[in-house]
């Protein structure tokens, strides 16, 4: 909320105080789905009350675009394109000034692309020798790394506020299914988070770090759930019928946004860090029937950077 006010002063000594306030610009978040074509997947940005549904323009009405993840000034997306036939990674500016420009050529496609904090590297994952691998595309120097280290599935990396940590998903060799683990950004150090059986995956961290939100099948449903990282404490934040999943943090960690069918058709919802007050973004109040309609894979739009001033 910006608040203006204005003191004026009339001839005969009277002062008198006019006030004006705005609210601010709702957050945004961008996501893909098909709601304007039932056959292919498309981005679209929404505000964060629902007021405003706007498309992306991508240079292309015949492929599907998904997972879109914005540069830490919000001036770029890299998102996946099957326009090549094969799932790749693709980057643009934000406003679609320019068309996208492939950056990966994996033969059997890429999924999960993450950017991280410091705008120089896109973490995302494509397959090697028949396992899922997380590798690390360098945008200064064009130049792609592998840091997955082990010979099993790994995937759905996340990046710590600093850039330093990366939050993953590993095959589980002590239970069944997988585990939220860490590691540093160069593969190292890595531990695990999470050992519930079931499925524990789409970790995102809070704005300070100290918290991770993630989805896990532990107790019969997917469902979302925080672990705080320093005391290990851990808390359920959802507990419905469908599947809810693909949770992100806000940029004030205040807000949660992930997907779930719990309607029918998958959707946006949103919530409190604590789980208070879940509701559908888009379609808050039209009934919904099951069908191929779906909105998926959210992510935030940073805040605006301030600029800094000399002396």
């Amino acid at each position: 909320m910006i608040i203006l006010n204005l003191v004026v002063t009339t001839p005969s000594g009277e002062e008198y105080t006019l006030r004006a306030h705005r609210k601010g610009r709702p957050d945004r978040i961008w996501f893909c789905s098909n709601i304007n074509s039932s056959r292919y997947s498309r981005l679209y940005e929404v505000s964060e009350d629902g007021t405003e549904l706007l498309p992306v323009k991508t240079a292309s009405n015949d492929c599907n675009d998904n997972y879109p993840t914005l540069s830490p000034d919000g001036s770029m997306v890299c998102f996946i394109s099957d326009r090549s036939k094969k799932r790749q990674l693709y980057v643009m500016p934000a406003d679609g000034s320019q068309p996208p420009k492939m950056i990966t050529d994996h033969p059997i496609g890429v999924q999960e692309p993450a950017w991280s904090p410091n705008g120089n590297t896109i973490a995302y994952v494509a397959y090697d020798a028949g396992f899922s691998q997380i590798y690390l595309y360098h945008l200064d120097s064009n130049a792609t790394e592998a840091i997955s280290k082990k010979r099993v599935h790994e995937g759905a990396p996340a990046w710590s506020p600093k850039g330093d940590v990366l939050a993953f998903v590993t095959t589980s060799t002590t239970a069944q299914g997988t585990q939220v683990a860490l590691m540093k950004a160069d593969g190292s150090q890595r531990r695990t988070i999470t050992k519930a059986e079931g499925w524990n995956t789409a970790p995102s961290f809070s704005p300070d770090g100290q918290t991770i939100v993630f989805m896990s099948s532990r107790d019969g449903n997917s469902e979302i759930y925080s672990t705080n990282l320093k005391t290990g404490q851990l808390e359920r934040l959802t507990d419905s019928p469908g599947y809810d999943n693909n949770p992100r943090f806000s940029p004030d960690g205040k807000t949660i946004v992930f997907s779930s069918d719990r309607r029918g058709p998958k959707e946006l919802f949103l919530m409190s860090a604590e789980g208070e007050s879940q509701r559908p973004i888009i379609r808050p109040e039209e009934p919904l029937e099951e069908n191929e309609l779906f909105e998926k894979e959210p992510c935030w739009v940073p805040p605006p950077r301030r600029k800094k001033h000399d002396g």
